[in-house]
């Protein structure tokens, strides 16, 4: 994971190479992530009780035990023992000593360690995120509703399916996957959206291995259904990563669009194109519509991947911002005049969303036809941008 790989598909990975139940998974994952997305408070925790430097290895072990300590209903001397245990034979008796000594102060101080009186350094030990995410989100948005966006995103995920309507209606599908014992509610904003609490159980059920469901945030599916489109019309997916929105417009509109990514990897994509949105090897005028999912700072999906906000730096919003305007430059040419472009990005930093359109209106003559910013603290959904637009 620290290598930049997300941290569900490193789970993953590790997992298909050991024989443990489902039960055991969820567990696993369960702490991780929630080390990975509490590691600010734990540092602030260990800074506190002047612990010193510590190796990086105990250091995440530390983590490991703290998660459990605080948000797990698990017995706090079962905690320790098997931490200290596990040090022991890993890294001999003197580590184990001193992971004993530091977990037990926790125990006894932890709780009653103040949390700092500065109000943005209060926030972002509080909610375990990066100083420069809260400072920038205070200043744009103010304390009180800071708090609520950064509550959200440190809350523990919901995941959200997408149902192929064509082959199913989205209340039998919710049926089927209740019967699996899965609680399962339906989205609010996209009809084709339902969410479920639990992700392991979906990816074995015969549904999702039969294309009728697929993982899919709303706010993602709702960017498609933005997108329009109609039998007969050439549609293409720029930046079409695993072809996920891609299979969702040919259930939406009945069309196969060309998908098209700079990496080659493994995908079902029928009609795939190997090239870069700069300089895309696509004749000029080639699409009624293009749909365009930037890469981006991706700090919207913090609450399913915690690891994102420790890896971005502030300097990164806005140099995404001179390279999705870029990637918009080198498509607008392989759209027909009066064609559409939809524009998104899993964030909803302003550099990334309104100064991308602004940029869009004044040097590429778009007009924008319908836009929805979602912030996580008003919706259930990713923070998210999609706008359309039209080229003259």
């Amino acid at each position: 994971m620290e290598r930049g790989y997300f941290l569900d598909a490193t789970a993953d990975r590790h997992f298909s190479l050991l024989k443990i139940d489902d039960a055991l998974k969820d567990l696993i994952y369960e702490i991780t992530s929630g080390a990975v997305r509490w590691r600010g408070y734990f540092d602030w925790i260990l800074s506190s009780l002047e612990i010193g430097r510590v190796k990086r290895e105990t250091l995440l072990l530390l983590y490991l035990a703290m998660y459990q300590l605080f948000f797990l209903d698990k017995a706090a001397h079962h905690v320790v023992k098997e931490t200290v245990e596990y040090v022991k034979r890993v890294q001999g008796r003197e580590a184990a000593g001193f992971v004993n000594a530091v977990l037990r102060r926790i125990m006894r101080e932890g709780r009653e360690i103040p949390l700092p009186a500065e109000p943005v350094t209060r926030l972002s030990v509080k909610y375990s995120f990066p100083i420069w995410i809260v400072r920038r989100w205070h200043e744009r948005f103010g304390a009180e509703r800071t708090e609520k966006i950064l509550a959200n995103l440190s809350r523990r995920p919901r995941f959200c399916l997408r149902v192929d309507t064509s082959r199913m209606e989205r209340e039998h599908a919710m049926e089927e996957l209740k019967k699996a014992g899965l609680q399962v509610t339906a989205g609010r904003y996209v009809d084709t959206a339902l969410y479920v609490e639990k992700l392991r159980p979906v990816l074995k059920h015969e549904l999702l291995k039969k294309g009728v469901i697929s993982v899919q945030d709303e706010a993602s599916q709702r960017a498609v259904c933005l997108l329009g489109g109609k039998e007969g019309e050439r549609i293409l997916d720029a930046c079409c990563g695993l072809g996920t929105k891609g299979r969702q417009i040919k259930e939406l509109f009945g069309v196969e669009p060309v998908s098209m990514d700079i990496r080659r990897r493994e995908r079902k994509i029928q009609r795939f194109v190997l090239g870069d949105c700069l300089s895309p090897p696509l004749k000029e005028e080639a699409f009624d519509r293009i749909l365009l999912d930037a890469p981006c700072s991706s700090l919207g999906i913090i609450r399913r991947h915690p690891e994102i906000k420790w890896r971005r730096k502030e300097e990164h919003v806005a140099q995404f911002l001179s390279y999705q305007f870029d990637l918009l430059k080198g498509l607008i040419g392989t759209l027909r005049r009066g064609g559409r472009i939809v524009y998104s990005v899993c964030s909803f930093e302003e550099e990334e969303t309104e100064h991308v359109i602004r940029r869009a209106q004044s040097e590429l003559g778009l007009k924008v036809e319908e836009a929805f910013l979602s912030v996580p603290d008003e919706y259930e959904m990713d923070g998210f941008f999609a706008a359309r637009l039209e080229k003259p």
